[in-house]
Order: structure tokens, then sequence, then C-alpha cells
């Protein structure tokens, strides 16, 4: 059941980074917007042709990032990069419902224009799910340890850096900004197939630990659960710890046992000894 809700997940991540990339075919079909200086999201503003289709397209996608998250069997130690995805994903709806109102930067014209509420939410949300998606990247790149994580989230920071150096200078803002969509995008895949990767490696690692194993030799019990060396003694039970040999352990306090054992009847056959000399 486990593996099923991973791949679905991880499909779902994918579906997002496709949707999520529909802007591509918006350069052939939508002319107007400026790549090299016009945002993206230009695309999908209320005077252009196609906004239907490119508001759709990123809200389904933002939602397809949040069913990922909630279908994920388990992250209990990833939690709070998950939990940025998932707000990535709703943010990225939000700005789908709320578009420009024109294209901003491409439109000399639309820039002498007062700004409607809903272009001012979608400017908010854009930015805090550009936050929230890079604090994703950081959070779980620094639980997978993966230098190809890293690489990615790196890439992403650089070019959410040259957008906003853009934006100061009013020159490559369609540039950086579709590089940086580019590295959410090729992130989400990556990280689809990391969870496949992980679950996988997971399913065909042996149980190197069972419960209760008896040692051969000496009778003595080994619970290799909580790491413990149990004695003959059903009151005694030695801690052998973490990255002890578990194995040798037992064999160690069998031998132990054993020299007890010869040291008593030693004791015992001298006292007899001495009381039979005594008789005499």
């Amino acid at each position: 059941m486990e593996r099923r809700l991973f791949v679905l997940a991880a499909s779902a991540f994918i579906v997002a980074a496709v949707l999520g990339s529909a802007w591509i075919t918006g350069q052939f079909t939508t002319p107007a917007v400026d790549r090299a200086h016009g945002y993206v999201s230009e695309l999908a503003a209320r005077d252009q042709p196609w906004t239907r289709l490119f508001r759709v397209s990123d809200g389904l996608a933002g939602l397809a990032c949040v069913s990922g998250v909630l279908l994920l069997p388990r992250a209990a130690r990833e939690w709070q990069g998950w939990l940025a995805l998932a707000a990535f994903g709703l943010l990225t709806s939000a700005s789908a419902v709320f578009p420009l109102d024109c294209a901003v930067l491409s439109d000399p014209v639309c820039g002498l224009r007062e700004p409607s509420w809903p272009h001012r939410l979608h400017a908010l949300a854009g930015s805090l799910s550009t936050v929230c998606g890079l604090a994703a990247m950081v959070l779980l790149g620094m639980r997978w340890r993966s230098w190809v994580a890293w690489s990615f989230t790196w890439l992403s920071v650089c070019a959410t850096v040259l957008m906003v150096g853009a934006l100061v200078t009013g020159q490559g803002v369609g540039i950086a900004h579709r590089a940086q969509l580019t590295m959410f995008a090729v992130w989400l895949v990556y990280a689809a197939l990391h969870l496949l990767v992980a679950d996988e490696h997971e399913a065909s690692a042996p149980d190197l630990a069972p419960a209760s194993v008896t040692h051969a030799a000496t009778g003595v019990r080994v619970d290799g659960d909580l790491g413990e060396v149990l004695a003959p003694d059903p009151g005694l039970a030695l801690n052998a710890g973490p990255g002890v040999d578990l194995g040798a352990a037992a064999g160690r306090a069998g031998r132990k046992a054993d020299r007890a054992t010869n040291r008593a009847t030693n004791r015992a056959t001298n006292r007899a000894r001495d009381r039979a000399a005594g008789g005499r």
C-alpha cells in the first residue's frame, strides 16, 4: 500500500512540473509578451488571448503539488520541507485565481494604470510561492544530503537572485524568471524520482535485526530490537549498546558464565577435600 502511495505522490509531482511548464507553449501563442523582459505570469493576464488556458494550467499545477504532499505515506522527519512545498502549491494556485490585470512589463500602457486588488494579490502570492519553493528545496536537501538536490537548489537560488537584480535594472526579467521556473520544474521531477528510488531501496533492504536470537553455543538469547544480550538468568540483561556485535557479546557473556561455573565447582571441590583431610 505504501509503495502505491509513493508512486502516486511522485506522479503528482511530475504532473505539477509538466503543467507548471505550460508557459513554454505561450512563447509561440502569445507573442505580445516579451520573452526577455516580461513576466511568465503575463501570459495569464486578463487581457491576453490565452489567459484561461494558462490560469487553469497554473492552478492545476499547484493542486497537483499539494496532492503529492498529501499522498506521502510517511514524512515525519521531513515534514518541514513537505509543508513548505504544500504552501508553494497553494500559493501557485492562488496566483492563478488572481491574475494580473495586463502584461505589466511587456505593455508600457499597463504600467500607467492603477492595479486592482487581484493584481496586487497575484504579486504577493507569486513572491511568497517563490520563498516557499526555495525553503522546501533547502529543508529537503538538508534531509536528503544529496549533491544533486543541492545543485538544483543553488541553481534556483541563483536564478532568483538574477531575477531580483533584473527587476532592479529593468532588463532581463523574462530570462531570469523563465530560468527560475525551469529549475523549479526540474526539481519537482527530481523529488519524484528521489521518492521512488528511496522507497525501492527501503523495500529491498533485508531485515538484519531479528527480534530475538538464541546463541547456539551458550544458550544466551540476543534481543536484536533492544540491543540487549539476555543471560540464562532471567533477572540478568547485558546492554550491548549501539554498534556492538551482539553475537560476539553473547559469546563473551557465555564464556564468562562458564568461567564463573568452573570457579564455583573448583571451590566446592577444594572445600570437600579440606573436610576429608580434616576428618583423617
